[in-house]
């Protein structure tokens, strides 16, 4: 292989993860989770819908089909942008919130049409749930979400939606087992409290993260902007799995 052509494939593969939302190590971290916290009902209700895609598998669908143009209508629906000190307007344009909104209003109606329709909201659920909780995904359009708050990740040059979607879980190598292992401290009162609410109050709490997204100087990001920020990341991988569960509990319950 000529070096144009590696080239070529790390410049692709780069592509590819820019566009991921958490990447796939923060959708496979959600989705383990919210198996965790599933009841066994509800979880073989899941399966039977998604038919032959496992549950982690299905909570980055949406990021694989993003190459594929005849699905290009879906990618408004990973994010929402909201000016600074501005509040949520409702439009027709689809955007994260109104999309998660009408699809678990879907899920929740018995007669929520053919399998394959269930299986497609489904798949936008699991994956759309993760993303909500990804602050910069409910970020400001002044720097367009963070993609154009250019900086330094360590050694590598980036910018900041990235470094918030896989830098730092890949930096640290974040595990499922590492995020249950804060999950298991959490009481059953802290557990059910996280699962109450709605998108909307799960968006204003992504938003009121963004205070500590961009709380730093210069264009650097190192040690000190992760030891303070690793386990706020961390806990959002943990509520959006137990709200997904919570969700799933609910549509599902028999």
């Amino acid at each position: 292989m000529s070096k144009a052509q590696i080239l070529s494939m790390v410049l692709f593969f780069a592509s590819i993860n820019s566009l991921f939302a958490w990447g796939p190590r923060g959708h496979k971290i959600i989705s383990q989770i919210a198996q965790k916290y599933l009841n066994k009902s509800v979880a073989d209700s899941v399966d039977f819908y998604l038919d032959d895609i496992s549950f982690v598998k299905a909570t980055y669908w949406m990021d694989e089909v993003k190459m594929n143009i005849s699905y290009d209508f879906m990618k408004p629906w990973h994010y929402v942008t909201i000016p600074v000190d501005k509040t949520y307007v409702r439009t027709k344009n689809p955007d994260i919130i109104n999309v998660l909104e009408n699809v678990i209003s879907k899920l929740r109606n018995k007669k929520a049409g053919p399998k394959n329709e269930v299986q497609l909201a489904l798949k936008v659920l699991l994956h759309l749930m993760g993303d909500l909780h990804q602050p910069l995904n409910c970020g400001f359009a002044r720097d367009n979400n963070g993609f154009s708050s250019k900086l330094r990740f360590y050694f590598k040059s980036t910018n900041l939606h990235d470094v918030w979607e896989f830098e730092i879980l890949e930096y640290q190598s974040t595990t499922t087992e590492e995020c249950l292992v804060l999950a298991n401290n959490l009481s059953e009162a802290e557990i059910s409290g996280m699962q109450i609410g709605d998108v909307m109050k799960w968006t204003q709490e992504s938003r009121l993260l963004l205070a500590d997204v961009y709380d730093f100087k210069g264009n650097k990001l190192g040690d000190e902007y992760l030891e303070k920020n690793s386990r706020v990341l961390k806990m959002q991988l943990i509520k959006a799995g137990i709200r997904l569960a919570g969700v799933l509990n609910q549509i599902y319950k028999k």
